[in-house]
């Protein structure tokens, strides 16, 4: 099953990077944390932080003729040939590549590249923590700070869009009915 959900997302992300549908990216992010949150799988952690970095990078137009998005476009060409031959560990390895790649990015814009993996991590463990995991958790899982993942939730606003949101006195009208019949 893992490796199913594994191969449709890696495909999703390769229709969405070839037609530059960042919608679409963001999209697989989202089910992969969505799935992380059931049981983290480091596989799907990397594919969620590489579709992170993939849309940042599209929606900047100066990497658009970076040399750096050739070596890009090649992962995603051998990405599509390990996809058709259900070559799993080749798919793994070459996302690790491709995140490794974007690090490296551009010296100009060191900045930018670095934060743009801790970012990554601080979105996909706000994202964890919103949906339930322990603030430890999802910090220990992704590696990123404590602070920086309250911080994040604050400044998005992230804990005021989760739809579970019950006020007080419907919550203690709940306790009672369970309690008192």
């Amino acid at each position: 099953m893992e490796n199913t959900f594994f191969k449709r997302m890696l495909k999703e992300l390769y229709i969405g990077y070839k037609t530059k549908d960042i919608k679409r990216i963001k999209s697989v992010e989202k089910k992969c944390v969505g799935e992380l949150v059931l049981g983290f799988n480091k596989n799907l952690f990397n594919l969620a932080l590489l579709c992170f970095m993939i849309s940042k990078l599209l929606s900047k137009d100066r990497y658009s003729k970076s040399p750096y998005i050739i070596k890009v476009d090649e992962y995603f060409n051998l990405l599509k040939t390990h996809i058709k031959e259900r070559d799993y560990i080749s798919m793994r390895k070459i996302i690790t590549k491709m995140i490794k790649l974007i690090n490296t990015l551009d010296e100009a814009d060191k900045k930018y590249i670095n934060k743009l993996a801790y970012n990554g991590k601080v979105k996909i463990g706000a994202k964890l923590y919103a949906q339930g995991l322990s603030l430890s958790t999802a910090s220990k899982l992704t590696g990123a700070d404590k602070f920086d993942i309250l911080s994040y939730i604050g400044k998005t606003l992230m804990a005021d869009r989760v739809k579970t949101y019950k006020p007080i006195s419907k919550r203690l009208k709940e306790v009672e009915a369970i309690f008192l019949g």
